[in-house]
């Protein structure tokens, strides 16, 4: 495929759906970061992992996913100052994206079976190993790519973060929460995003990153956003008060809770939800609208996840739940967020 033009549309059966794509530096210091010893034969295994998920990583078609990539993140400032307007996006706008998204889902799909850590598609397709790959195929698309040196460190310091992120995963049991685990995980990579516009030349970063795109989930391709929008629900909602009423509903449908211990639920919701800035809530605040996309300020998100998850925890540890209520907790990974009404 050239990456001088727009890459054709592929041929597929697969449904359409926007991939969440993702690239950035990973920054986290040395200190604390050491693997303690380990015995040879988990040494070993440990070895024959990482070498299977580099082979899985190898095997994708990366010169087709730079050039989508390149594409889309030309064309998604356009789609996105339409929607900030309330005008209507050109149809052929609209379609050119579909196809670019579709060919992204395609193309990154042979991970879905791979050993490639991750929550979904979209968590195996923003692994920092993973994602250095397409920010090289990426900005090699479009004219702007990697330094030898940008590559040594961006692979150095990727490595460090997968390895946080065994650390992360081991350290859960059964009696973590999902919402728990999925906060771990976008924290990593929203440090490892974080960091890339330091590591990046500036021609670099507006490439990976245009402007209005950035903090925006699902569309801020090479931001924490795009890690989260698979597990955002939206609520009609106009301000926090509003948000936490609605969350606290939503909990005790999902739950089953009878009315006594939904009454305490509720009350752990009210001081959980506390934590959101209010003004991130409001409705002037809200998502970006259109076309069926959501697109949220990832500062809002990254706050009602983390209050979620904390939520989650006190109902857990405080609360006398059914074991089918509890079991349903601890699977919840729906992270809640306000729509405004119009």
């Amino acid at each position: 495929m050239s990456i001088g033009r727009p890459p054709q549309r592929l041929d597929s059966a697969r449904t359409h759906r926007a991939v969440a794509v993702v690239a950035v530096f990973a920054a986290l210091e040395t200190a604390g970061c050491e693997r303690p010893p380990r015995q040879p034969d988990e040494a070993k295994a440990g070895a024959e992992l990482r070498a299977a998920r580099t082979e899985a990583i190898d095997r994708l078609d990366w010169p087709a996913i730079g050039a989508a990539t390149r594409w889309l993140l030309e064309r998604a400032p356009r789609l996105v100052g339409d929607l900030r307007q309330g005008v209507p996006p050109p149809a052929s706008l609209l379609h050119e994206i579909a196809n670019l998204d579709q060919l992204l889902v395609v193309a990154a799909a042979p991970l879905a079976e791979s050993p490639v850590p991750g929550s979904g598609l979209t968590g195996r397709f923003t692994y920092p190993p993973v994602v250095v790959r397409h920010l090289e195929a990426m900005l090699a698309a479009a004219g702007h790519p990697l330094t030898a040196a940008q590559r040594s460190e961006l692979s150095v310091r990727a490595e460090r973060i997968a390895h946080a992120d065994d650390r992360r995963r081991a350290a859960y049991d059964a009696t973590t929460p999902r919402l728990r685990e999925l906060v771990g995980e976008a924290g990593l990579k929203d440090d490892f995003y974080t960091a890339v516009s330091a590591l990046l030349a500036p021609e670099q970063h507006a490439a990976v990153s245009p402007p209005a795109l950035r903090g925006l989930t699902a569309i801020d391709l090479f931001g924490v956003g795009v890690v989260w929008a698979p597990f955002l629900v939206p609520l009609q909602a106009t301000d926090r008060a509003e948000l936490t009423a609605a969350v606290a509903a939503r909990w005790r449908q999902e739950l089953g809770l009878a009315r006594a211990v939904a009454i305490d639920v509720t009350a752990i919701i009210e001081r959980g939800m506390s934590e959101v800035n209010a003004e991130l809530c409001r409705e002037e605040s809200t998502p970006i609208q259109g076309v069926g996309k959501q697109l949220y300020a990832v500062e809002l998100v990254r706050q009602c996840s983390r209050a979620q998850a904390a939520i989650a925890e006190a109902v857990l540890r405080g609360v006398s739940l059914t074991p089918a209520a509890r079991e349903r907790l601890l699977a919840l990974e729906s992270v809640f967020v306000p729509l405004a009404r119009h």
